[in-house]
């Protein structure tokens, strides 16, 4: 089998020899086994390398313990030099007592100023931490005081609000109740044939001004501007008087007596009035007689009547009947 070129080069370059007869496989064990014992050459140099500087480094750490004591024994000459000059030049065995003395009362006068002063600033620190306690006993009163005093302020504020409240509502009651009888009366006295029905269709339409301290019924135009000012009388005059709420009216028709001619010319005036509108009335109903819901005007005068289109087509068609029979009685 021919060698690669590869392992050839290898083979060189590891100082192996090949001729023609070497086998690929041999050769490759020959390669491994010679790279194995490069590996191990690299290896032990390597220990040697190692070997050289740990004992170079053991060499350095005796040479600086042997100086370490050198210096440490001329240390220890020179105390030893010092010790034996203080030692000449000691006193004598009287006068290292009285030295001794002295200082044993320096000693003791230290030792008594130093407790004084403890003694002092405990008390000192005593009182203070008294007094910061008292203080803090006081605060906290005052503090328990304030907040009962502002809860009960708080449910006084919580009950005047709710009395208040219920005061405004009983008024706002007691005004309803005196506007609806207000309605009732004038209805009654302008001859309403139903005063309660006339208290249900007007009410709503009054507001409380609190500058006159009296109920007002705002007219506004289309456009929403102010254009006059009534009051419950005049409201409930006007409303009856309307041409279009005649069935809400007791009749002023008498079938005997004086009274016949004059209620039959007030009948006659009012015809007159209603024949001007027998075109708009015509154009209202449909093919068969009755009134048209989706028609424009219907629906505008029902608004402005502030009823529904089918409450406001029923009190026409009354209204129709009622005038239907007074036509009768002509």
């Amino acid at each position: 089998m021919k060698i690669s070129e590869e392992m050839l080069k290898k083979a060189k370059e590891l100082g192996l020899e090949v001729d023609e007869d070497t086998e690929e496989t041999d050769l490759l064990k020959l390669i491994k086994e010679k790279e194995d014992e490069v590996t191990k050459k690299k290896d032990k140099d390597k220990d040697k390398d190692k070997d050289a500087d740990y004992w170079k480094e053991e060499a350095n750490k005796a040479f600086e313990a042997r100086d370490l004591a050198k210096k440490e024994r001329r240390d220890v000459q020179k105390r030893l030099k010092d010790i034996e000059d203080e030692l000449s030049s000691a006193p004598d065995k009287s006068s290292v007592e009285t030295m001794q003395k002295q200082l044993d009362s320096l000693t003791k006068y230290k030792e008594a100023i130093e407790k004084e002063r403890e003694e002092r600033d405990l008390k000192d620190k005593t009182e203070l931490e008294r007094k910061d306690i008292e203080f803090n006993k006081k605060l906290e009163t005052l503090r328990k005081e304030m907040e009962e005093g502002l809860n009960e302020h708080k449910k006084e504020l919580v009950a005047s609000k709710e009395t208040l409240e219920q005061k405004e509502t009983q008024i706002r009651s007691l005004r309803k109740s005196n506007l609806s009888s207000e309605v009732f009366q004038h209805a009654s006295k302008f001859g309403a044939y139903n005063p309660t029905q006339i208290v249900k269709l007007l009410s709503d339409r009054f507001e409380w001004d609190e500058d006159l301290s009296k109920f007002v019924n705002y007219i506004k135009n289309d456009k929403g501007k102010l254009v006059d000012e009534l009051n419950v009388e005049e409201t409930v005059k006007s409303f009856l008087e309307d041409d279009e709420n005649d069935n809400l009216v007791k009749s002023k028709v008498k079938i005997d007596g004086l009274h016949r001619k004059d209620s039959d010319a007030v009948i006659k005036d009012k015809d007159k009035d209603k024949d001007k509108k027998d075109g708009l009335v015509q154009s209202m109903k449909t093919a068969d007689g009755k009134y048209d819901p989706t028609h424009p005007a219907i629906i505008k005068s029902a608004e402005e009547s502030r009823l529904s289109v089918e409450d406001y087509i029923e009190v026409r068609e009354m209204r129709d009947s009622k005038m239907s029979k007074v036509r009768d009685l002509k």
